[in-house]
């Protein structure tokens, strides 16, 4: 029929509370390894959606606002924790498509077009401003890039601008009709150079494979010869 009593007293502590203020609360879509910081004291971890090891994969969450959250734990062992958030906005849609994509090394100041946002930044061989300049960037074909920002992300595209290299023509040979008022002579072209197989055409008629030119009058001839896509006359 003893009965005995102790009275124990507890503190109960109320946890710190810690700040957690992003730098940059906007990640773009394609942005994969975002380094997380803005939480104070330092020394707590972060933690949500697309958050791994203090870094914010935002590729891997998708477009919208995902909350972060900064976690720290006081000398007396209790977790504070506060909240920020990202938000994950898309990419622009860039596109570019030259629509001058074949042109000549003698051209020079070549206009730059075919981008779908206007206000980004052309670069690549050639290149300066909005203009491409076939003599510097020489034969071949070139990649230009369109990069434009909105303000928030960026994106780029890319198309391809084929140079062609100039034919020359090595020699002329010709042999006069047989007789007065005949139209059987002809001329024969060597030509070399150029980047693709090359035409020929007589007084501006239709252009031909052929480097051969027969049954003609006795006159003069104006002969060209260009590329097969139809650059560098």
């Amino acid at each position: 029929g003893c009965m005995s009593t102790d009275t124990a007293i507890f503190e109960v502590l109320s946890p710190f509370i810690p700040d957690f203020d992003l730098i940059d609360s906007i990640a773009c879509l394609n942005e994969s390894n975002i380094p997380l910081s803005g939480g104070t004291p330092s020394g707590g971890n972060y933690s949500g959606p697309g958050v791994s090891g203090g870094v914010f994969n935002a590729s891997a969450v998708g477009i919208g606002r995902h909350p972060i959250f900064y976690n720290y734990t006081d000398g007396n062992g209790c977790i504070g924790t506060a909240i920020d958030s990202f938000e994950v906005v898309d990419i622009p849609n860039v596109t570019l498509n030259i629509p001058t994509d074949n042109v000549c090394v003698t051209e020079t100041n070549v206009p730059l077009t075919g981008e779908n946002l206007t206000g980004g930044i052309f670069s690549g061989p050639g290149v300066s401003g909005n203009n491409f300049d076939p003599s510097a960037a020489g034969p071949g074909t070139h990649t230009i890039t369109y990069a434009y920002s909105d303000g928030n992300c960026s994106n780029s595209a890319t198309d391809n601008i084929n140079v062609s290299d100039e034919p020359v023509i090595n020699l002329v040979t010709s042999n006069d009709p047989t007789t007065c008022g005949g139209n059987d002579g002809n001329i024969q072209v060597s030509a070399s150079g150029g980047s693709t197989d090359l035409q020929y055409r007589l007084n501006g008629g239709l252009w031909q494979y052929s480097s051969f030119f027969a049954n003609l009058t006795r006159g003069d001839y104006i002969l060209e010869v260009r590329n097969d896509n139809g650059q560098c006359i």
